[in-house]
């Protein structure tokens, strides 16, 4: 289910799109649980978002009646009632103002490297809707603050994708949209700045001035105030001719990419590869492995280093949100046109534009200037399969002329079909000589089709696998930061195994360290990273994970049986946790699974109020309870019961605390046997008779550990009482 606030307020289910829900406060009400999917909202603050100050006196009858609406649409299931209110369970990322914001805080941390992609990410964030947040919500009524916000940062993205478009010398593509905006938004100052400089770059000096003009003219009358500084500014440039409002020079190749260290053996494993195109051959290398591993950095580094008058670089991506045909490969080229200008794009494609810009539509808005947009004539027949693959390797023969290619597709694990058919038809024909084609992809996440289209390539001799792995302790001390912990090796080697040498995850804790001084707590970026890869999973494979993160560091199969009443099938959960790179199967003497890396079992466990951390360590408890008697049992036992502090039952907790005093007494750990004896007469009441057993086994323990500490090996054990 994915639920529509950009313009009109909707639900599409996934046998029916668009459903308008009938009652207006109806649709108000699945907006306002929406915006903070998956937590509870109380019954007051749904009053007071949809009647404001002045509610009904049935206003909560009215939400009930409201909330059964929303439930015949949605289903039950995603409508939760909780103590005092409701919560809407659906993914964060299902709500499209959600998406929205995610996808403009990716557009601008990469604006300034990368704005071919910045530009990409915030084209797709405006088209997600019609525009306005909460559009059918009045301009006065209570939800009318959360519209505006929302409003706002529309605003703020669309005036960030206009600039964009200037910083990449798209000056006419920036004019027709800013003054679009204009019309709606006529106080935004950033506006008509930036309309200014895209009509003084657009040789349009005279309509640029006039824009300021306007400007000036409609705060002066509407709102009384003067032109800000940058209006005032923006238009001494323009009369200066200042050389700083220039058509900057883009450059081609989004290439930034974090400092790489290690992957010594791989990168020169590609750049053979690479030096072997130099006489015709044609290589597509796919290089697989977990999230966060390097595989867009080792790509790119091999792409960074050749760059230039003999090396031509395209890169393009998959998303998994918005799936599109072809768009890897759609938006390598487009991006790719865009940085070479009109008069470069026409030389390179102008003799089969028609079919060009069917096949990549987004040319459409790269056409050079005079070219007609038409397309191809009403009168012809639909582009079949094979012109369509022919038309896009002509482009990129086009764009290679003389020069060698490198080709980065990243994230094909979420490619479509027609993308992953592209690319077979690409690597089965040869028909790209001179090429290297690096193709990313992750190994924890279910692809059938990506994975039926490698094994078919297999036999390919220019086709091949590169699998990465963690780097070594050696590695991750490149990585530490200048200062005291440069050269810290015990913490490097801590890194590490917390991390299993995962550079993202290495380089978030190494962070955390150098910032906080401690190896306490979990990254922030950790922290989201692992929750929205366990996100993906299903409802019970959560669950059995939430198990298995406080059972220990690695939870045999016989233990994570015993929550069958909660995980009907626990083998199931366990194949989507191994498939989803999570838990690893190891064994040691038998059948255990354990969390890949340390950090990740950490991050789980962070994420979990105290209360449900407490619930889960009692049912840990009973788990190993079950299992065969054994000191390691007794000891997983009481561990279990003393984290669960007053959710363990008092006989329950005493026992356990009993039986691992006297199992470490045995074993001669004194001083263990001291602190378990204690705990359980903590927890006994005064007057209750097991205490004076109690004091007596802590004496007895208590006088041993002294002379064990003091050196009097020789002195035997007491007996035990």
């Amino acid at each position: 289910m994915e639920v529509r606030l950009l313009g009109c307020i909707e639900v599409d289910l996934d046998d029916q799109p668009g459903i308008r829900i009938g009652a207006a406060k109806a649709r108000w009400l699945l907006a306002f649980l929406a915006l903070d999917a998956g937590r509870s909202r109380s019954v007051d603050s749904i009053i007071d978002a949809l009647w404001g100050e002045h509610p009904p006196a049935s206003a909560s009858n009215l939400v009930q009646g409201y909330v059964s609406d929303l439930r015949k649409v949605v289903g039950r299931q995603h409508i939760q009632t909780t103590e005092n209110g409701y919560s809407l369970l659906i993914e964060d990322d299902a709500v499209d103002v959600v998406r929205f914001q995610q996808l403009v805080r990716r557009a601008r941390s990469a604006e300034t490297a990368e704005p071919q992609f910045a530009l990409t990410l915030l084209g797709e964030a405006l088209t997600l809707g019609a525009g306005m947040p909460f559009g059918e919500v009045p301009p006065d009524g209570p939800l009318a603050a959360w519209s505006a916000r929302l409003t706002e940062q529309w605003v703020d993205a669309a005036e960030l994708h206009a600039q964009t478009l200037l910083n990449l010398g798209a000056h006419h593509d920036a004019v027709a949209k800013l003054d679009e905006l204009i019309e709606q938004h006529p106080y935004r100052e950033g506006l008509r700045a930036t309309l200014a400089v895209a009509l003084y770059q657009s040789d349009r000096q005279v309509e640029a001035l006039r824009c300021l003009a306007d400007a000036r003219r409609v705060l002066a009358d509407d709102l009384g105030v003067s032109p800000g500084r940058r209006l005032v500014d923006v238009e001494q440039q323009i009369l200066n001719h200042d050389p700083a409002l220039a058509v900057p020079a883009v450059q081609v190749a989004p290439l930034a990419s974090p400092t790489m260290v290690g992957r010594t053996a791989e990168l020169a494993r590609l750049q053979n590869r690479l030096a072997q195109t130099t006489s015709g051959a044609q290589h597509m290398i796919f290089v697989g492995g977990e999230p966060g591993i390097g595989k867009t950095t080792l790509a790119r580094e091999v792409a960074r280093v050749v760059v230039g008058d003999d090396t031509v670089v395209l890169v393009g991506r998959c998303d998994e949100h918005v799936v599109v045909p072809y768009r890897p490969f759609i938006e390598a080229l487009t991006n790719h046109v865009r940085s070479i200008g009109d008069d470069a794009t026409d030389a390179l494609i102008g003799q089969r534009w028609d079919i060009a810009i069917e096949v990549v539509p987004s040319l459409r808005t790269a056409r050079p200037s005079g070219r007609e947009v038409g397309g191809r004539p009403s009168s012809a027949t639909e582009i079949t399969l094979l012109e369509r693959f022919d038309t896009f390797c002509w482009m990129l023969q086009q764009i290679q002329g003389s020069r060698r290619l490198i080709l980065i597709l990243e994230d094909l694990h979420w490619a479509d079909s027609a993308t992953l058919r592209l690319l077979h038809y690409l690597a089965a024909g040869h028909r790209l000589p001179g090429s290297m084609v690096i193709g990313t992809y992750r190994t924890t996440e279910p692809a059938e089709l990506f994975e039926d289209i490698l094994a078919d390539l297999r036999t390919e001799p220019q086709v091949e696998r590169m699998l990465l792995s963690g780097l070594p302790a050696t590695d991750l001390m490149l990585l530490m930061p200048s200062g005291p912990l440069s050269s810290d090796d015990e913490t490097a080697s801590w890194v590490f195994r917390e991390t299993d040498g995962n550079p993202f995850l290495a380089v978030e804790i190494i962070g955390h360290i150098a910032e906080t001084g401690s190896r306490d707590g979990v990254p922030v970026g950790v922290a989201e990273v692992v929750e929205r890869r366990l996100r993906r999973l299903s409802p019970e494979t959560q669950m059995l994970l939430e198990y298995a993160a406080v059972l220990g560091e690695a939870a045999p199969v016989s233990l994570l049986r015993q929550f069958a009443d909660v995980v009907p099938d626990v083998p199931a959960a366990l194949a989507e946790a191994t498939q989803a790179g999570i838990l690893a199967e190891v064994d040691h003497g038998e059948r255990q699974y354990q969390f890949t890396h340390a950090i990740i079992r950490k991050a789980a466990t962070a994420s979990m109020s105290a209360l449900h951390l407490e619930d889960l360590h009692v049912a840990a408890a009973g788990a190993w309870a079950s299992q065969p008697r054994s000191d390691r049992v007794t000891v997983a036992v009481a561990s279990h019961c003393l984290a669960a502090g007053a959710a363990a039952g008092l006989n329950e907790a005493v026992e356990a605390f009993t039986a691992a005093g006297a199992e470490s007494d045995r074993t001669g750990a004194k001083v263990e046997a001291v602190k378990w004896y204690d705990r359980a007469l903590t927890r006994l009441p005064d007057g209750d008779p097991r205490r004076a057993t109690l004091r007596l086994k802590k004496f007895v323990a208590a006088q041993a550990a002294w002379h064990w500490l003091h050196g009097d090996y020789g002195r035997p054990d007491p007996p035990n009482a």
